[in-house]
């Protein structure tokens, strides 16, 4: 929540925050691009075996730390009230449970990180319990992390749509991966790339969204209300694909999930439109 605060308050601090969903989606996107070289190099290195792999990801490590190292350090504008904390966080607290809307929205945000982004971890299960080849996994987690650079670097363009057309977005996002679930072949994987697609477009525009909502001197503070709940999401998540798989199996339990993601976009979109004008 800190650093979406951050780049939000800088850009309002340049009268730019309206940009808040083009930036934060290119900065995020050039993550997804170090995701798919990474896979991509994975791919060829792996021929040396994983000891070598992991020799080139701790260098990776050192040559983060060093570029990190030459930011140059910002002057001191204003105390960052650590005294203040607690009385910050139960301000923000209170801001957030007590906005029927802000309340809303966050919940929202947390059901489409918490499915999403957790089930993602499960691509690469999906794509060898469908029959994709071992040595091409590494090629779609490539593609897969070219798929959120894309994404993520274009969704300010959907910041202009309606809460009813994001929400439809999400019913398409859960009816996708139930049709990958019921094929659950091979060439399934591309459903799943659709739906990252989507995942990320909406996840974007939606963060924007909230921080258009929050006061500067609580904003870290509540989208960090907003992490909070997206962690509970992503457990409850995990904890429930395992043990669903354990008991039904990879297929059944990615259609359950579809299924449930398809109900989540359903409900919102099929509520009153007065609840859903979040901007």
């Amino acid at each position: 929540g800190t650093y979406d605060a951050l780049v939000y308050d800088e850009l309002k601090e340049m009268r730019a925050e309206k940009e808040y969903t083009k930036y934060i989606g290119k900065i995020n996107g050039i993550a997804y691009l170090g995701l798919l070289v990474s896979a991509l190099g994975a791919s060829v290195a792996i021929h040396w075996g994983y000891s070598f792999v992991l020799v080139i990801s701790l260098l990776s490590l050192v040559v983060s730390a060093i570029a990190i190292s030459t930011v140059p350090k910002a002057k001191a504008v204003e105390t960052t009230h650590e005294k203040e904390y607690f009385k910050l966080l139960k301000e923000g607290l209170t801001f957030a449970l007590r906005s029927p809307f802000l309340l809303g929205l966050i919940i929202f945000i947390s059901l489409v990180q918490g499915l999403g982004g957790a089930l993602d971890e499960y691509w690469s299960i999906f794509a060898s319990a469908s029959g994709v080849q071992q040595n091409l996994i590494a090629v779609f987690i490539a593609i897969y992390g070219g798929v959120q650079f894309v994404a993520s670097s274009i969704a300010y363009r959907f910041a202009g749509f309606s809460n009813r057309s994001l929400y439809l977005m999400v019913v398409m996002q859960g009816a996708l991966l139930l049709a990958a679930s019921l094929i659950f072949k091979p060439f399934a994987v591309l459903f799943l790339l659709v739906f990252t697609f989507i995942f990320k477009v909406v996840d974007t525009v939606y963060q924007g969204r909230l921080q258009d909502r929050l006061p500067s001197h609580i904003r870290a503070t509540t989208s960090s209300v907003k992490g909070f709940f997206v962690e509970i999401a992503v457990m409850a998540v995990y904890i429930g694909f395992g043990t669903l798989a354990q008991s039904y199996g990879y297929q059944i339990t990615f259609g359950i999930f579809g299924a449930i993601i398809a109900m989540i976009g359903f409900m919102y979109l099929v509520k009153p439109e007065k609840e859903l004008r979040l901007k």
